[in-house]
């Protein structure tokens, strides 16, 4: 989570993103994609985010369980407010 921004991120999030990233890249540039790591606010929770990251990309699984992400999840602010869904979905077009 971002306690600055209030952007309450977790692994899932960081999931998520690199699935709609990596659609975009297929549809937009041929599938070029390019990620970039800059470490976040908690040394125990960014490779979490990390390996999500890497386990989208590569369709692999492993057996690292993230134990924080159901706490996160529950923190609110959560859902895409109309506006950010608006701007996924024209970005998505």
């Amino acid at each position: 989570t971002d306690p600055l921004g209030s952007m309450m991120c977790h692994s899932g999030t960081f999931r998520g993103m690199t699935r709609m990233a990596r659609e975009l890249a297929e549809r937009c540039c041929s599938g070029r994609l390019v990620l970039t790591h800059e470490g976040g606010y908690s040394e125990a929770y960014a490779p979490f985010c990390g390996l999500a990251v890497i386990e989208e990309l590569s369709g692999a699984t492993s057996a690292v369980f993230d134990s924080l992400e159901d706490e996160y999840r529950g923190l609110g602010q959560q859902e895409l407010q109309p506006h950010q869904q608006e701007a996924i979905a024209a970005a998505l077009r």
